[in-house]
C-alpha cells in the first residue's frame, strides 16, 4: 500500500478469502523511519463461518408497572453463533 497512517491502528479492507497477506509496519518521526516489524508468518484470511441464528426460548410475559417507578422485563434466549447482541 505504501499509505501513511498516523494512527496506530489501521482497518485493511478489500482483502480475499483465504489468501495469505504479509504486513510491514514502521514508526517514523522528525530522527527518520524505524526498522520495519518482523511478522512470524503470513496473515491468512478466512470466509466468516455463520453458524446458527438466535433463538427466543421462552417469551416476555405480561408485566404491570407503575409510572415513574423501576421495572423488570425478560426473557430466555440462546445466543445463537456468532454470540447475539440485544436491542431493546
Amino acid at each position: 500500500m505504501g499509505e501513511r497512517i498516523t494512527e496506530p491502528m489501521f482497518k485493511v479492507t478489500g482483502l480475499e478469502a483465504e489468501q495469505e497477506y504479509e504486513f510491514r509496519v514502521a514508526a517514523e518521526n522528525k530522527a527518520g523511519i524505524g526498522p520495519f516489524a518482523n511478522t512470524a508468518q503470513p496473515i491468512v484470511t478466512r470466509d466468516v463461518k455463520v453458524g446458527n441464528a438466535p433463538e427466543i426460548l421462552s417469551p416476555l410475559t405480561d408485566v404491570v408497572g407503575t409510572a415513574g417507578k423501576p421495572m423488570r422485563i425478560e426473557c430466555d434466549v440462546s445466543q445463537g453463533h456468532p454470540p447475539a447482541t440485544f436491542k431493546w
